[in-house]
C-alpha cells in the first residue's frame, strides 16, 4: 500500500462516520389486517383495507423474494456501498453525497402530499419488521431500523444517475466532457386502438430490456386496497408504486429517453486562489463540504472522508486540473415515488395527465392505453429551456447566468400524440418524431433543437418495426405478439453499418479467416434457434465489441468496424467456437442459452433486435444470456373494461435458489410464451396456493 495513502487512513481515522436520522412518527400497522396471497408462480397479491398497510405488506412480501436486492439499494442511500465492495464501492457513496441526495431528500419530504406520506411510512415499517424478524439475513451492522429518507435518498441518487449526470461525470474525468452523449437501456412498448385491431379492442405492450437479476430489475405484484388502488406491475427497490403496470382502467409502460439532460461547464478559477471562480464579473467561493463513508480494506473499516465542491451550476468536480460543474434535469426528485403512486390510482386518461403533470419524474417516454379505448404517448421529460446562443452538446464556460438554466418546457410543451387516427403508437427508444405512421408524427421544426433528441436514436428496432407494420392496415393480438418476439434485424439501418465491412472481405487475402467470413457473409440477419450462422457472427461481434471498448449498445447506432479489427475478431471467435463447440457452424440454440439454477434452455434472438438478447461469454456457454425482456405484458381492454393480462418474467419472482418461484417462469420464458394474472380479488383468493398475513413475531 502507498505510504501516503497509509498516512491519509492514519490522519481520518477520528473523523466522523454517517448519522442515521429518524423523522417519521406513525402508529404501528397491525399485520393480521393485510394479506399475501401467492398465486401459483408465487407472485405475490396484497390485500389490506388501507393503502398504507398494503404499502407494508408489499415491502414485506418484496424481502421474502429478494431481500439482498432491496439491501442493495439501501446501502446505496446510506452511503455505505464500500463497506460492502471496497474501493469499488467509493465511486457510489462518493456520488450519493455529490448530489446531496439525503439532503435533499430531507429539504422535500414536506412537499409529499399528506395522504402519500404514511404510504411510504407503511411501506418503511414492512420492511422494518422484516429485517427485525430476520436479522441474520442483514447484510450490514446498523443498516435497519430504515427511514423515509433513506427510500427518498435511494431515489434521488438513481434518478440523477439516469437522467446522465454519472456517464456525463465518467467523460469528464476522462478529459472528453465534449465527447458525452447520454446512453441508458433499452425498452419497446406498444399501443394499439380498437380501429387498428383485427379483434376491435385496445391492447398494450409492456416491453422493457433490462438485466434479468438485480437492483434495477423489475419485480412482478398486485396490490389492492379498500381504498380503491387496485394495481399489478413492475416495482424497483423502494418504489410504493409500480413503475409500469396496469390497474384495471388504464395501463402503461415507460421506455427509456435520453435527449440531453445534462450540461457540463468549465469555471474561470481564481489564478491564485482556487476556490474562488468567476460568474457574472463577480468572483464566487465554490461551496466545500464533506463526504463521508467507510472503505472495507481487508477485515477493517477505515473511515474515508473527501471534500466536494458545488458552483451555482451545481456538483462540481477537478479534473486534470480542470474544474468542471454540472446542471441536470431535476424537479422536486422526491415527488416521483408519490407520481409513480397518483398515476397508478388514476382511472382514466385525465387523471393519468394530471399526475404527469408533477413533472417530478425526469426522463422516460409513456405508452398508454385504457379500458375507453384511448392510446396515448408521452415524451416524459425535464427539457431545460436553454439559451440558443450557446451550443449545449459541447463543454460551455460557466462564467455567465446567460447560460445558467432555470425553467423547464411545460407538461403541455413536450411532444406527445393523442388516439391518432391510423391507430397505433410505439417507441423503440427512437425519437418522438417517429411515434406512429408518417404522416402523423410530430415535427422537429415545433420543438427546440438544442435539446438533442436525435440523441435517440432511429435504431434496429425502429427500423425492423416500421417495416413489419408498414403494409398493415390491422393487427390481431397474435400479430401483435409476433412483431414483438421478431427475430430479424431490418433490411436496412444500423446492422448494416456494423456488418458491412466483414461482409466486404475478400476471402482469398484470408485464408486463415476464410470459413469465418463465408458464414458471416451468408448469414441471413435472423436469430432463430436453428440458425447455424448466427451463433459465429454474434460471438465475432462480442469479440470485435471487446476490442473497440464497445458494447451491443453500439448496435443502435452501428459501429464502422476497421478491417484489421474484423480481422482479429473473427481471429478469435474461429479459436473459442472450435475448443468450445468443434465447429463453427453450430446452431444458435447450443450457444446461445439462460441458465438459472439447474436449467440450461435456448433462448433465440439477437441483440438490439425487436426480442433483444444480451449475452456474456462463461464457462457454461459463449453466448451465456444475462438481459434483454425482462419484464413482458400484454394487456387487453375490450368492451369498456379490462379482459386480459397476460405476462412473463425471465426467471421468477424469488431469487433464493431453493425456491420453486426461483426459476417456474424461464421454461414460458424462452418459448415465447405468458401466464395469465388476475387482480379481482375473489379470483385470486380462490385460486391462491398461499394466503397468510406478515408475521414480524
Amino acid at each position: 500500500m502507498h505510504k501516503n495513502y497509509l498516512i491519509t487512513i492514519i490522519i481520518i481515522l477520528l473523523l466522523p462516520t454517517y448519522i442515521h436520522s429518524q423523522i417519521s412518527d406513525y402508529p404501528p400497522i397491525d399485520p393480521r389486517k393485510i394479506t399475501i396471497a401467492r398465486d401459483t408462480f408465487g407472485i405475490p397479491h396484497v390485500f389490506a383495507p388501507t393503502d398504507r398497510e398494503v404499502a407494508y405488506g408489499l415491502a414485506w412480501a418484496y424481502a421474502e423474494d429478494r431481500f439482498e436486492t432491496l439491501q442493495d439499494a439501501l446501502i446505496l442511500a446510506r452511503c455505505r456501498q464500500a463497506e460492502i465492495r471496497g474501493l469499488k464501492g467509493i465511486t457510489r457513496d462518493f456520488f450519493v453525497q455529490w448530489v446531496k441526495a439525503r439532503e435533499i431528500a430531507h429539504k422535500e419530504y414536506h412537499l409529499l402530499g399528506e395522504d402519500f406520506k404514511p404510504i411510504l411510512n407503511g411501506y418503511v415499517q414492512g420492511l422494518n419488521a422484516y429485517a427485525a424478524k430476520y436479522p441474520k439475513k442483514v447484510l450490514l451492522k446498523n443498516l435497519f431500523p430504515i427511514n423515509e429518507i433513506d427510500l427518498l435518498a435511494g431515489l434521488v441518487t438513481i434518478l440523477s444517475g439516469m437522467v446522465g449526470l454519472a456517464d456525463a461525470l465518467k467523460f469528464t474525468l476522462k478529459g472528453k466532457p465534449d465527447e458525452y452523449i447520454q446512453r441508458p437501456g433499452e425498452s419497446n412498448g406498444f399501443a394499439i386502438k380498437s380501429t387498428f385491431s383485427k379483434e376491435g379492442k385496445t391492447y398494450l405492450c409492456i416491453n422493457p430490456h433490462m438485466p434479468f437479476e438485480g437492483t434495477i430489475t423489475f419485480y412482478e405484484a398486485h396490490v389492492c386496497s379498500d381504498e380503491g388502488w387496485n394495481i399489478l406491475g413492475g416495482f424497483m427497490p423502494g418504489m410504493v408504486g409500480p413503475g409500469i403496470g396496469c390497474n384495471g382502467h388504464l395501463a402503461w409502460t415507460h421506455t427509456f429517453n435520453w435527449p440531453d439532460y445534462v450540461d457540463i461547464y468549465k469555471l474561470n478559477m481564481h489564478p491564485q486562489n482556487k476556490k474562488l471562480y468567476r460568474f457574472d464579473g463577480v468572483w464566487h467561493a465554490l461551496e466545500i463540504s464533506k463526504a463521508r463513508f467507510k472503505i472495507k480494506i481487508g477485515p477493517f473499516l477505515i473511515p474515508i472522508s473527501k471534500n466536494i465542491y458545488y458552483s451555482v451550476y451545481g456538483p462540481v468536480i477537478k479534473s486534470k486540473r480542470i474544474y468542471y460543474t454540472f446542471r441536470y434535469s431535476q424537479n422536486k426528485p422526491v415527488l416521483a415515488l408519490e407520481q409513480w403512486y397518483r398515476m397508478g390510482k388514476a382511472q382514466n386518461l385525465q387523471e393519468y395527465k394530471a399526475a404527469m403533470r408533477y413533472q417530478s419524474i425526469p426522463l422516460f417516454n409513456c405508452i398508454y392505453a385504457d379500458k375507453e379505448d384511448n392510446i396515448y404517448y408521452l415524451f416524459n421529460g425535464l427539457i431545460p429551456i436553454r439559451n440558443e446562443k450557446f451550443n449545449w452538446q459541447k463543454c460551455l464556460i460557466g462564467d455567465t447566468s446567460a447560460n445558467r438554466w432555470t425553467r423547464y418546457l411545460s407538461f403541455e410543451e413536450l411532444p406527445q400524440i393523442e388516439n391518432p387516427k391510423c391507430g397505433y403508437i410505439y417507441n423503440t427508444n427512437n425519437p418522438p418524431f417517429k411515434a406512429t405512421c408518417e404522416k402523423e408524427n410530430l415535427s422537429y421544426e415545433n420543438y427546440p433543437e438544442n435539446a438533442a433528441f436525435y440523441w435517440n436514436r432511429e435504431n434496429n428496432r425502429d427500423f425492423r418495426f416500421r417495416e413489419l407494420i408498414q403494409n398493415k392496415t390491422s393487427l390481431s393480438l397474435e400479430e401483435l405478439k409476433a412483431i414483438k418476439y421478431d427475430i430479424q434485424y431490418p433490411s436496412y439501418g444500423p446492422i448494416h453499418r456494423t456488418i458491412s465491412n466483414i461482409q466486404n472481405l475478400d476471402t482469398s487475402k484470408y485464408p486463415k479467416i476464410k470459413e469465418g467470413i463465408k458464414i458471416i457473409q451468408n448469414w441471413n440477419l435472423r436469430g432463430d434457434a436453428e440458425n447455424k450462422q448466427a451463433a459465429f457472427t454474434l460471438v465475432t461481434f462480442y469479440e470485435i465489441f471487446k476490442i473497440m471498448g464497445a458494447g451491443f449498445l453500439e448496435l443502435e447506432t452501428g459501429l464502422d468496424v476497421p478491417t484489421q479489427i474484423a480481422i482479429k475478431g473473427i481471429k478469435r471467435a474461429q479459436r473459442k467456437m472450435r475448443r468450445y463447440y468443434g465447429s463453427l457452424e453450430v446452431p444458435l440454440k447450443e450457444v446461445q442459452k439462460v441458465f438459472r439454477g439447474n436449467l440450461a434452455l435456448p433462448l433465440q434472438g439477437v441483440p438490439e433486435g425487436l426480442a433483444p438478447v444480451y449475452t456474456q461469454q462463461s464457462k457454461k456457454s459463449l453466448l451465456h444470456v444475462i438481459g434483454g425482456d425482462n419484464y413482458t405484458a400484454f394487456i387487453t381492454f375490450s368492451n369498456g373494461k379490462l379482459e386480459k393480462i397476460e405476462s412473463i418474467s425471465p426467471y421468477g419472482a424469488s431469487y433464493d435458489p431453493k425456491s420453486p418461484h426461483y426459476s417456474d417462469q424461464t421454461p414460458l420464458f424462452v418459448k415465447n410464451k405468458t401466464k395469465i394474472m388476475q387482480i379481482e380479488k375473489a379470483k385470486v383468493l380462490s385460486t391462491a396456493t398461499q394466503i397468510y398475513s406478515p408475521s414480524p413475531q
